[in-house]
């Protein structure tokens, strides 16, 4: 399947928090843990970040802003925690495949968060250090208009189509922490949007 490739060039810093748009969402699941990180059985995982929501679903790579991760095991216990402020020499990247959502073409993006700083393993013995985050979301388009970065994360909670993933990909071997079904904890403008997002699904499913 082709592959296209969306890359942000310009510096991202929180000098953009004016954006109209701009907030604060976390994004958190469960998953199994494969490959090298196998031993780990079932994490938490969130993700928290700065975003605009009202960008382009189209642009998502550059519309996050900065970002916080943490994975726990299932008794609380922290396992990783990451942050990154993406920059010239390490922005979030982008690449899109075609996707089908419902009878609707559109796009599934998988971000790659650049301007990574992380911690060492904090009670995994000698596992392979996480160097690869990933958020992946289906892009919203209605009569073929694409709609914003926010409404995209929305639609593409609880296994429709976005995921989370955490990967270990050095020394020749891998290892990842993959969850499809993330959950968006309510925050004033994700509640909301999340509202609208509802009524609109809602709406166009009745017509």
């Amino acid at each position: 399947m082709l592959r296209n490739t969306l890359i942000s060039t310009a510096a991202l810093a929180f000098a953009g928090a004016t954006h109209a748009g701009l907030a604060t969402w976390t994004l958190t699941g469960t998953g199994a843990a494969s490959g090298t990180l196998a031993t780990l059985g079932n994490v938490n995982i969130t993700l928290t970040m700065s975003i605009d929501s009202s960008a382009s679903a189209l642009q998502g790579a550059s519309a996050i802003y900065g970002w916080n991760f943490t994975m726990s095991d299932s008794a609380g216990t922290e396992l990783f925690r990451a942050s990154g402020t993406p920059t010239a020499a390490s922005p979030n990247a982008a690449t899109y495949i075609r996707w089908t959502a419902g009878s609707t073409s559109t796009r599934r993006y998988t971000v790659v968060l650049g301007g990574t700083t992380s911690s060492s393993w904090t009670a995994a013995g000698s596992l392979p250090a996480i160097n690869l985050l990933e958020l992946g979301y289906v892009a919203n388009r209605t009569a073929g208009v694409y709609g914003n970065f926010g409404d995209s994360l929305v639609g593409s909670a609880g296994g429709n189509g976005g995921f989370l993933m955490a990967a270990a990909t050095g020394g020749g071997s891998f290892g990842a922490v993959s969850v499809t079904n993330f959950v968006i904890v309510p925050t004033p403008g994700a509640a909301a949007l999340a509202i609208v997002a509802g009524i609109a699904s809602f709406r166009r499913r009745r017509a």
